[in-house]
């Protein structure tokens, strides 16, 4: 897949869903319209941050995105739809997932305890993460125990961190924007995480001005 930029990515075919294997690092919408770049946080205005400090790390974990950026549209624009059909940043032919896509991706590893640590189904996470790159834990069925034993599905999901004025979580957290919301609240954003110390590949919301990574699902 080649985004507007020409970054070209690997994809991934888990179960029903064709994904992207690298985090988003594209600075236009589709339409060739420029993403700003400015360092300050913003609920509206579409905002990417560099997740490293150099061009090898930007190309390792990608860019960290706003919502206003991610879903090419404020908080206000929402969908737990599966398809979301949401384009957002995602290039042509592509949609930022629901967290119900989310949700369908994890059930379909639980089904089979191939892709699942221990003998929990909830322990999901090792099963999506990269084998290098996160920091290492000592913690049972967490990512960052045993690299070796990380992406079975070839996910290859990298810890990116986020950015909410300062950067955070390089090397221990990933964090991935949804077209979602929190039940009734337009203002909390629904994202799925991956840490360095845990075994579950789990949702949370947040504010829409938080800078998180993007993964693309083929329409």
């Amino acid at each position: 897949m080649t985004d507007y930029d020409n970054n070209e990515y690997t994809t991934v075919l888990i179960g029903e869903q064709c994904w992207m294997r690298e985090n988003l690092r594209v600075t236009h919408f589709a339409d060739g319209t420029a993403i700003s770049n400015a360092l300050t946080i913003s609920t509206s205005e579409p905002r990417y941050y560099n997740a490293g400090t150099s061009a090898t790390e930007t190309e390792t974990f990608g860019l960290l995105y706003n919502v206003a950026a991610a879903r090419h549209g404020t908080q206000s624009n929402y969908t737990d739809n599966a398809p979301s059909g949401m384009q957002g940043v995602c290039p042509n032919g592509w949609h930022l997932p629901s967290t119900t896509e989310f949700s369908q991706l994890a059930s379909w590893l639980a089904a089979d305890n191939a892709y699942y640590c221990g003998q929990s189904a909830s322990n999901l996470a090792k099963a999506l993460a990269a084998n290098e790159y996160w920091q290492t834990s000592d913690v049972n069925c967490a990512v960052g125990n045993d690299l070796s034993a990380n992406n079975f599905t070839l996910f290859d999901a990298r810890p990116a961190g986020s950015y909410n004025g300062s950067f955070n979580g390089l090397y221990t957290q990933g964090f991935f924007w949804t077209t979602s919301r929190n039940g009734s609240s337009n203002s909390d954003c629904v994202y799925w995480t991956l840490s360095y110390d845990n075994a579950a590949f789990s949702s949370n919301y947040t504010t829409s001005d938080k800078g998180f990574s993007v993964r693309c699902v083929k329409n």
